[in-house]
Formats: C-alpha cells, sequence, structure tokens
C-alpha cells in the first residue's frame, strides 16, 4: 500500500480538482499543463475540506478513506482535454542541464521521503496531529496553541496516506506534494517564459533554502504556496476578463489557504482588494466573500464552538469562554507575551522596508532566514525587474501578472503591521507571485540587451549557492540509504530527546497521561500526554513565577498525570520550574527511568550534536 496510496491520493486530487472546475461550466479551465497543475491544486483542498466531515462524523476508518479517494477518480475523465494538449517539447541543451540538474534536487528529496520523518514541527503536530485522529477514529479539539487548536485543511489531506499507506506512504505524500509546487511553479511561468527561463525558474524555487527545508515534511507552506498562486491567478483573471467565475474561483481557493493557517485570512484581504480594481467589484467581492467563507469555514466554526473563540487564541480575552480549564483567561494573558518573543523587528515604516533585505543579508535570529530563507535571488533580480517594470509601465493593467504582484505586496504588509510571527518562511507561500513576476519583468527587460548577462550570472549563483544548500540538507538522506540503517537508529540519531519513546511506548498504558516537554516526540507516542509548556497549555501552571508545589501537584491530578518526562539542566534539576524543583525532593515524585539523550540541531546542519539526560518521573502524590 506505500506505493499505492499516494498515486491513488494524487489522482483522486486531480479527479476532484476536475470536477470541481466543471461546474463553472465547460470550457473554463485552461488545458495542458497549467490545466493539469490548476485540476491538482483545487482537488487538494476540496479533498482536505471533504476530510473534514468525515473526521466530525467520526468515520476515519478505513472503509471510509477509501470511499473518499475512490470517489475522486470519477472526475479524471475531464481531464482529457488537458492530457492531449500537453505540450512534449524536446529540449536544448541548456534544458538538458536544468532537467539533470532538476533530477538531481529531485532524487535527494526522493531519499528523504523513504526516510523517517524527524522535523520537529512536523512530529510535533503536522503529523502527529493527524495520528492522533486516526487512532481516535475522528476528530478531537487539542486546547493547545500555537501548535494545536488551528485550521488543519491541509493535513487533512495526511490523513488517508498515513491510515491507509503508513508512515512511508505519508513522507512519500509530502514529497510528492512538495514537487507538485515546483511544477507549478513552471507551469504558472509558462505562458510568459520560454520553456528554458521557466526550468529556471522551477530550479530556483526548488532548491530555496526554505523549500529545501520544509517541500520534504509535513510543514504546510510550501504547499500553501499553491493555494496562493491559483488564488491569484484566478483574481487576475477576473479583473482582466471581467468574468465572474474566476472571482468565485479565487475565493474558493483562497478559502482553502485560510482553512489550512491562520494567515490565510490576511491572504483573503490580499485577493480581496485585487478584485477591487475591476468595475464590478461589488459583485466580484460577494462572490469571492460566499466561495471563501464555504471553502475555509470549518475550522474557525469548529475553534468557536469549543472555546467561543474562532481564531483561538487570538480573540479569546474578548470571545473566549469564562473558566475554561483548559485556557483560563490569565494564561491566555502570559500566552499573549510569548508572542512577542516572534517579532525581533519594531512594527514601523522603515522595518517594513527593510525586513526583506535583513532577511537576506542580516537576519535576527528570530526570523531563521539564516538557514532557512528566501535564497539571494529575489535581491540579485531586484534591480532587473523594477527598471523592466518601469519601461513598461504605461502599458501595465490589472491582469494576472498585476495580481501577482499585488496580492503579494498586500500580503506582506499585513502580515508584518498586524503583528504576526516574523518567521521568513511564513512568507514562502507568496514567493512565486513575486519570483514569476520579477523574473518576468527582468528577461523582458534584458531580451537582446548587454543586460542578460548579468541576469544569466544572478541566476548561475543562485542556483550554485542553493545546490550545496540541497547537497548539505540531503546527506543524512544519502546516509541513511546507504547504510541501510532502520528506522530506530535513524530517528535515534536525527531527533532531539528521542531515547525515551521505545521506553515510553513499551512501559506505560493508555489508561497513564504523560506530561512531556518535547513536542517532537508528541508523534511517536502511544499513550496520553500533555505538553509541559508554560504557554501552550493552561491545565497546569508552569510559569517560572509559580513557585508553589502544592498547587503544581493538585494541577497535576486534576489533569490525571501519572508520569512526568522532564529534560535535566546543567545542575541536574529543573530549575526553570522551580514549583517541580520543590516538587521532586518530596514523596510526589519517584524517578523510575534516566535516558542519555542527543540533542540534534537544524536539518540544514545535521552535524551538529550535543548531548543532555531527561528523567522519567511518576506521580505517586495524587489521592483516590
Amino acid at each position: 500500500m506505500t506505493a499505492i496510496v499516494p498515486i491513488l491520493e494524487l489522482l483522486s486530487c486531480l479527479g476532484y480538482g476536475a470536477a470541481f472546475l466543471r461546474l463553472f461550466g465547460r470550457g473554463f479551465a485552461p488545458v495542458g499543463t497549467l490545466g493539469l497543475a490548476m485540476a491538482f491544486v483545487i482537488g487538494l483542498g476540496v479533498l482536505g475540506w471533504l476530510m473534514f466531515f468525515v473526521g466530525a462524523a467520526g468515520l476515519f476508518q478505513d472503509p471510509w478513506l477509501w470511499a473518499v479517494l475512490l470517489a475522486g477518480l470519477a472526475g479524471l475523465p475531464l481531464l482529457a482535454p488537458s492530457w492531449r494538449d500537453v505540450a512534449w517539447e524536446r529540449p536544448d541543451a541548456m534544458g538538458m542541464l536544468l532537467l539533470a540538474l532538476l533530477t538531481i534536487v529531485f532524487v535527494l528529496d526522493g531519499l528523504e521521503a523513504l526516510a523517517p520523518p524527524a522535523d520537529a514541527d512536523s512530529l510535533a503536530y503536522h503529523f502527529a496531529v493527524p495520528r492522533q485522529f486516526i487512532r481516535a477514529g475522528a476528530l478531537e479539539f487539542i486546547y493547545r496553541s500555537p501548535d494545536g487548536a488551528i485550521p488543519y485543511l491541509l493535513q487533512m489531506g495526511y490523513v488517508p496516506a498515513l491510515a491507509l499507506g503508513g508512515e512511508r506512504a505519508l513522507t512519500a505524500w509530502t514529497g510528492v506534494t512538495g514537487w507538485i509546487a515546483v511544477g507549478a511553479v513552471y507551469a504558472f511561468a509558462r505562458p510568459y517564459l520560454s520553456r528554458n527561463w521557466a526550468l529556471a525558474l522551477a530550479l530556483v524555487f526548488a532548491t530555496l533554502p526554505v523549500v529545501l527545508y520544509g517541500a520534504g515534511t509535513g510543514q504546510v507552506e510550501t504547499r500553501l504556496a499553491l493555494f496562493a498562486v491559483v488564488s491569484a491567478w484566478a483574481a487576475g483573471k477576473a479583473v482582466e476578463g471581467g468574468d465572474a467565475r474566476y472571482a468565485a474561483l479565487a475565493g474558493a481557493v483562497a478559502g482553502f489557504y485560510a482553512g489550512s493557517k491562520y494567515l490565510g485570512l490576511l491572504y483573503l484581504v490580499a485577493i480581496g482588494a485585487c478584485l477591487l480594481f475591476h468595475r464590478r467589484r461589488f459583485a466580484f467581492g460577494a462572490l469571492f466573500s460566499v466561495f471563501a467563507a464555504f471553502a475555509g469555514f470549518q475550522w474557525y466554526a469548529w475553534n468557536a464552538i469549543h472555546t467561543g473563540d474562532p481564531v483561538f487564541p487570538m480573540l479569546f480575552q474578548w470571545l473566549g469562554r469564562e473558566n475554561l480549564i483548559q485556557w483560563p483567561l490569565a494564561h491566555d494573558r502570559y500566552f499573549q507575551l510569548f508572542l512577542e518573543g516572534d517579532r525581533p523587528l519594531e512594527r514601523n515604516p522603515f522595518n517594513l522596508i527593510l525586513y526583506p533585505f535583513l532577511a537576506t543579508l542580516h537576519a535576527p535570529p528570530e526570523t531563521e532566514a539564516k538557514l532557512i530563507g528566501l535564497g539571494p535571488f529575489g535581491l540579485l533580480v531586484l534591480p532587473f525587474a523594477v527598471l523592466g517594470a518601469w519601461r513598461i509601465r504605461d502599458r501595465i493593467r490589472p491582469g494576472v501578472l498585476w495580481s501577482f504582484v499585488v496580492a503579494a505586496g498586500i500580503f506582506y504588509v499585513l502580515w508584518f503591521v498586524t503583528g504576526s510571527s516574523q518567521r521568513v518562511r511564513h512568507l514562502l507561500p507568496v514567493a512565486p507571485l513575486l519570483l514569476i513576476a520579477m523574473t518576468v519583468a527582468a528577461e523582458r527587460l534584458t531580451r537582446n540587451s548587454g543586460m542578460r548577462r548579468p541576469l544569466l550570472v544572478a541566476f548561475a549563483a543562485t542556483v550554485a549557492i542553493q545546490l550545496a544548500g540541497a547537497g548539505l540538507v540531503g546527506m543524512k538522506f544519502v546516509r541513511h540509504v546507504a547504510s541501510g540503517d532502520d528506522r530506530e537508529g535513524f530517528l535515534q540519531r536525527y531527533v532531539s530527546y528521542y531515547a525515551p519513546v521505545p521506553w515510553i511506548n513499551a512501559n506505560l498504558k493508555t489508561s497513564d497521561r504523560l506530561l512531556i516537554g518535547e513536542r517532537q516526540l508528541f508523534y511517536f507516542l502511544n499513550v496520553p500526554f500533555l505538553f509541559a509548556s508554560p504557554f501552550a497549555q493552561g491545565e497546569i501552571d508552569l510559569r517560572p513565577e509559580q513557585t508553589d508545589p502544592s498547587r503544581l501537584l493538585a494541577d497535576l491530578c486534576a489533569a490525571r498525570i501519572t508520569h512526568i518526562l522532564l529534560r535535566q539542566d546543567a545542575s541536574g534539576t529543573y530549575a526553570a520550574m522551580p514549583a517541580m524543583v520543590a516538587l521532586a525532593r518530596g514523596p510526589a515524585l519517584v524517578r523510575v527511568q534516566e535516558f542519555a539523550v542527543r540533542v540534534v540541531g537544524l536539518k540544514t546542519l545535521p552535524g551538529t550534536v550535543s548531548e543532555a539526560r531527561m528523567d522519567m518521573l511518576r506521580l505517586v502524590g495524587c489521592r483516590g
């Protein structure tokens, strides 16, 4: 099933997308490579949308999951015109070189798909939450932030892959969808660029550090780029030709973005703003809003039902339920303070302009841009793009490329000024919009001119630097396959603090509940657990200022905790949690196991390893 399920899911998405596009009428959808890419992107959203209702009905069992995937196949015959229109051109020497380089990256990504998952965010929630839903047979609300109670439309596509095909099918699916994003960059650039230029741009995108970091994992940003490109394309078609059906399509696909990540709400505003530039702005806006709400509402309703706040916990202090045990108001105020740590730059006009340059040249650590940024290409091609746009400024009209720039620009401004996390990877979904528009402007400026050579040097330098990064990232997967290392060996080597997991699964029962501070272990646990975080959960008060061990004991007992896994600090205790230190000195906590663990750095620097120790404590101080 490992190979069958990802292929079936791919075909199912194509079928669902084709059927959705046919709702707008025969001949509405483009054909050829562009039509296939668009069908898949829309089908990916439709599949995630359907899976919410399957899970809400408690039907996450194999027969129902097979039924959902097989139903999508009914739409495949509608793609016949697209298959017939695919142009199979023989590449020239440059095209062969670009295809060879893309193949190298593809092989490295394929080796990653063969390895067990090791990315911390994927293991904490992108993969862990679908696994939790599968084990429960239904959706469950997770009172945890910022990685528990969030929109999960894209992760719903992981459910059938994992449930029906296992872990290898899951990693294969993320690899496939990551590469479809690369293919989409080619497909949407091809109407404006030659084949070789479009291939070169796809290669630049495939080797962006942030794409290398996340495309083969469960992280959603690379896949969100699919929704961003299609919705911006549809908005551009709407304002260019006045066809209201494109406004509806833009709303649906932007709604899929919003159903996959809170930042999609900002992208909804950006795409909606593009539609204002047509004289039928009110009709377009109404259609856009209806389709966007229908496509993306589920997870916001899910949050509101359980907490009162549809964008939990951002509006919890105003909309949240009082006396919610899992998220008290006092804890919510503490959580808001934590969020400030993700905003290293003050929000002002100067930093708004400066951020893209800082993220490339001198990134603050909080942006994570030094190792997993957007690469140098944007800055290198910027002068060519600006000059190219200036030369044709009198001919610029609202259309597809125009909407790419407007949507990306508005999203960026909203992202920065609203106080969102300033991690650069959150901008990845709109990066293809700017890459395509900037490359088209630069290519047309330098066509038949002496400026062509500097532009080619910029491309070559970018590809050389980023291919070296791809090799660095891929080496651990090459070693894994070449050495024949088994799953446990790989996880012990590349997942921080993994050593206690086999002991936990062998010795704890489903009637136990583990308090654990290492989120990257959630995916592997077969027992109930609670995140030992002072900000991510409110059931147990673990703030440093909480020093009362009796209060901590009461919280632990109320939360039905039976075991606690804690990381030792340099002093051999848990100084970050004073109440826990005091409680551990008494009879309420008994150490039952000590573990020597490895601490692994980012996957972009796989050699960075240190050692640490962890304790497994058993709680014996609860009465009754």
